[in-house]
């Protein structure tokens, strides 16, 4: 399938450069997921991807908690325009993410942006937020090479689940939370570094299921643990 048949895929509004096979859309995105009858998945590309003498960019997957939409907000924008960094935000198939059944629709997605946008393939990072963060994780099981390193928001790592030593994960969660208990998180941090990951678990002792995700925070985490563009393949 061409660039442009891509495109259409996507549902993207196509300007006539584009329909003429030149760049693809730049700015905030909103088109069809894939999968997912009437779910719509928003992205924001910086304009700088329409320069060609750009080096390529680095892809931040975001998966949005229960009952919420798909969301980049400004803030987001102006550190991907700074950073050189695409950010996508797919949306669920149904009323909540299911784990492993939504892999193959975020997957699809993922792998049409690759093949439309300028990416390092080694430079793919993914967060989660509260069941966004389940989903996460059922993606990083079945699909560990793709990602360079995550990051989970209140949410305890399904004890079904695998993740490679070595793999680099950041994780927070309120003490106060009542729909996810501190203990089982504390568990699967054990157990996930049992495995040998690199976790850093950060616990916040006066929340509850609302420990703030503070995008440029966890980016600059990103950076400092796991570089775009130096990726090493990992072995479970």
């Amino acid at each position: 399938m061409n660039r442009l048949a891509f495109l259409i895929s996507l549902g993207l509004t196509l300007s006539p450069s584009v329909a003429a096979g030149k760049s693809p859309p730049v700015g905030e995105i909103e088109g069809n997921m894939p999968g997912a009858s009437g779910k719509t998945y928003k992205m924001y590309v910086p304009p700088s991807h329409a320069l060609p003498t750009k080096p390529k960019f680095a892809l931040l997957v975001y998966l949005h908690a229960y009952r919420q939409e798909p969301r980049i907000r400004d803030d987001w924008k102006r550190l991907a325009d700074r950073n050189g960094i695409i950010i996508l935000a797919p949306h669920c198939a149904r009323e909540a993410w299911f784990g492993r059944p939504d892999n193959p629709n975020i997957m699809a997605l993922i792998e049409i942006v690759l093949k439309t946008y300028r990416i390092d393939r080694r430079s793919i990072y993914l967060a989660g937020v509260s069941q966004g963060a389940l989903q996460l994780f059922y993606l990083l099981d079945e699909h560990p090479n793709i990602f360079r390193a995550a990051a989970s928001f209140l949410m305890s790592c399904p004890a079904d689940v695998s993740l490679p030593a070595g793999f680099p994960l950041y994780m927070a969660a309120g003490v106060q939370d009542k729909i996810i208990p501190i203990d089982h998180v504390r568990q699967s941090v054990e157990r996930l570094k049992s495995l040998g990951v690199k976790v850093e678990y950060v616990e916040h002792p006066d929340k509850g299921h609302n420990v703030p995700f503070k995008l440029k925070e966890i980016w600059d985490w990103f950076q400092r643990v796991a570089p775009r563009g130096k990726r090493k393949v990992m072995m479970r």
